[in-house]
């Protein structure tokens, strides 16, 4: 989700909110201090609250100097890193942790944290004194201070703090249904355990039953012909990979597709409301809203760019398609290529044609992809990654 400070850290890189220092304190969850067990998330999140209060608080109404409207743009960088130190750990919480009292908890500081959010987008001091820093001091910051200047302005200003009263309140109201929409349609899939039948026979002869056990698939007590899986499991990806079952590879397709149909009214919802959203902040579409600050700029930017990408590789994916045609045809009788044959013809034109992946997998251990890593970012962005040891606990 888009949160309104997210280019807080590009200032400066002071101590996380609410935490000790790692000297005096064993590191928790994602080496944060003092997130050990799932309450303290929330009050690592009060704590953050807290400080932001405090540092609003310090803002300045009028300001006399260039040396005071620096002081004042980092004392808004620190409102932004403090909040998004707490909710960016909340949301890689709630959708990666595999404890679902976790993933609740953090769900919830997440969006008690949005709420403060939308508080902090509407209050009319942070946002005139970034006008008031841009229009007086503008051309004496630094590159990296105009830059995050200019964001954190615009951040506002999608937010429609700029619009009269009644308007702002409606995009304020329209944003809390975008953000909840959007939390639901996440927490939907998170926790979505879909199972279903499949024939014994056709998954073993993927995988034998031992392996099948042994990552939660279970034979029906009565007929030992069905054996149910999960959907998002490790054996639903083999059987779609190196099965040579047309059917089974279809059916584990679809399971998958349809893992979460709940989710195709929170879509309805949520295309509707994002739409209102943009319309209400003056953009023709939510597509609009999003690109306007992207390199591609706009809608018709993305769809040029796709349209060339296309145009392109058209002729060696038509090759390619004709490939898998063949390759399918001499397995199953059939030359059209569905989307559940994709990855099992992909593998098997390889495995054919002499492709090894134990022969890469050499070149792409974790070394040498974190050094490939290490080079782009740094080729790129000009940032060097140095390793640190990891800390006990």
């Amino acid at each position: 989700p888009r949160l309104p400070v997210q280019v807080g850290t590009v200032l400066g890189t002071r101590q996380a909110v609410g935490t000790r220092s790692l000297a005096t304190q064993a590191p928790g969850l994602f080496s944060i201090p003092g997130l050990q067990v799932p309450s303290d998330f929330r009050r690592l999140a009060k704590e953050a609250i807290h400080k932001c209060d405090d540092l609003r608080s310090s803002i300045p109404t009028t300001l006399h100097s260039h040396s005071h409207a620096v002081e004042t743009l980092y004392h808004l960088d620190e409102i932004s890193k403090t909040v998004c130190n707490v909710i960016d750990a909340a949301e890689l919480c709630r959708s990666a942790h595999a404890s679902l009292e976790w993933r609740t908890v953090a769900n919830e500081v997440f969006q008690y944290l949005q709420q403060y959010i939308a508080t902090l987008n509407a209050d009319q001091r942070l946002y005139q004194s970034l006008v008031t820093i841009d229009r007086q001091f503008g051309s004496h910051l630094t590159e990296e201070e105009s830059r995050f200047c200019f964001l954190l302005q615009r951040e506002f200003e999608l937010d429609g703090i700029h619009l009269p009263d009644d308007q702002r309140a409606q995009v304020q109201k329209l944003h809390e249904h975008v953000v909840n929409l959007e939390t639901l349609w996440m927490s939907n899939i998170t926790n979505s355990q879909k199972q279903f039948w499949a024939d014994a026979i056709s998954v073993e002869r993927v995988l034998p039953r031992y392996v099948l056990e042994a990552h939660g698939a279970t034979y029906d007590t009565k007929d030992s012909s069905r054996v149910q899986l999960t959907v998002d499991s490790p054996i639903a990806h083999s059987i779609s990979s190196f099965c040579p079952t047309g059917e089974l590879r279809k059916q584990v397709y679809w399971e998958s597709m349809t893992n979460t149909p709940e989710n195709k009214e929170v879509l309805d919802a949520l295309i509707h409301q994002r739409h209102e959203l943009a319309t209400a902040l003056g953009f023709e579409s939510y597509a609009a809203r999003s690109l306007q600050d992207k390199m591609a700029q706009t809608p018709q930017g993305v769809l040029k760019f796709l349209h060339d990408v296309e145009r392109q590789i058209r002729p060696q994916y038509k090759a390619d398609l004709e490939t898998l045609s063949r390759a399918k045809y001499q397995v199953e009788g059939s030359s059209t290529i569905e989307a559940w044959d994709l990855k099992f013809y992909t593998k098997l034109i390889k495995a054919q044609s002499g492709v090894d992946p134990n022969e890469l997998a050499p070149y792409l251990g974790f070394d040498n992809c974190l050094r490939a890593m290490q080079i782009l970012v740094e080729k790129l962005f000009g940032i060097e990654m140095q390793e640190y040891p990891m800390m006990p606990g």
